[in-house]
């Protein structure tokens, strides 16, 4: 394992490198439908990118970190407006949660600043919430004093089995090399018939270079590095695990949010590379 330290690095990755790749990826997209002015235009902005133009020198990659030093650091502007996966996924995570039974024991697994913890107890929900980040644990206490939580890790949930009418776990998966240890203590410690939500950043993403990239409070640019899981290995983890697929979301890229994040890229690169990617992948089972 690496240490703490090793992480510390500094990426220069610049805002002109990205939006270079950006252009790119929009010829690929729309390479053999695209009109001969779509792709003159794409062209003649990859032949006018200019490593030395101050303007796109921003650096956006900054210093890697490890998943506890990042919490660390990230914990006191996490709950900040202007993340586009939170902003695309909650709606969607809330709308599928206003459908469980009432008064229900749910577990919010890496609850961190508590967004969903909280939801549920306003809900009416037991609500427990986990997570290996002391920091992001007290800015969870800090929202509503009377929340249970608990300072743990998803790979040894310290509950029983069954302890549980459901289970919630977001934004976690892209953090663990592996996930079908996870997916094995979520659906240990939830009874027979109740539910499991997962949300994530999507493959397509994590395909595309995307990592869980922040500002701190010191408006220092970082990153924790991203793992990708197939579609397919959630399936494997599913059967391995006794857990029936009951939905299925998948929440994009609109040219809204795609302006707001990248506002140093083209809307005419940001329409035909970005927006349309699914942004998260959010699945709902069941424990057989």
């Amino acid at each position: 394992m690496l240490d703490r330290a090793s992480y510390a690095q500094k990426v220069p990755y610049q805002q002109w490198q990205f939006r270079l790749g950006l252009q790119g990826l929009a010829i690929l997209r729309t390479g053999t439908t695209a009109t001969d002015e779509q792709l003159a235009e794409h062209v003649a902005a990859l032949r006018a990118s200019d490593a030395a133009d101050p303007a796109l020198a921003k650096v956006i990659g900054g210093t890697e970190r490890d998943v506890a030093t990042g919490y660390e650091r990230w914990s006191p502007v996490y709950d900040a407006p202007g993340n586009p996966l939170v902003a695309h996924e909650q709606p969607v995570v809330h709308e599928m949660l206003s459908a469980w039974p009432a008064a229900s024991r749910v577990l919010d697994a890496a609850c961190g600043t508590g967004r969903h913890t909280t939801h549920l107890a306003e809900l009416g929900h037991d609500v427990t919430g986990l997570d290996a980040s002391p920091w992001m644990l007290a800015q969870a206490a800090g929202k509503r004093p009377d929340l249970s939580l608990v300072e743990g890790k998803i790979d040894a949930l310290p509950f029983p089995a069954g302890a549980f009418d459901a289970a919630i776990c977001a934004l976690l998966f892209d953090h663990l090399p592996r996930i079908d240890h996870a997916i094995g203590e979520l659906a240990r410690v939830v009874r027979p018939g109740g539910r499991v939500l997962i949300s994530n950043i999507h493959p397509t993403m994590a395909l595309t270079g995307a990592h869980a990239a922040f500002r701190d409070s010191n408006g220092d640019p970082n990153f924790m590095r991203s793992y990708h899981h197939s579609v397919s290995s959630y399936f494997a983890a599913f059967r391995a695990h006794g857990l029936t697929v009951v939905d299925c979301r998948e929440p994009g890229w609109d040219i809204e949010s795609a302006q707001a994040r990248f506002a140093f890229v083209p809307d005419a690169v940001l329409r035909d590379a970005v927006v349309g990617l699914p942004m998260a992948l959010i699945w709902e089972v069941a424990r057989d």
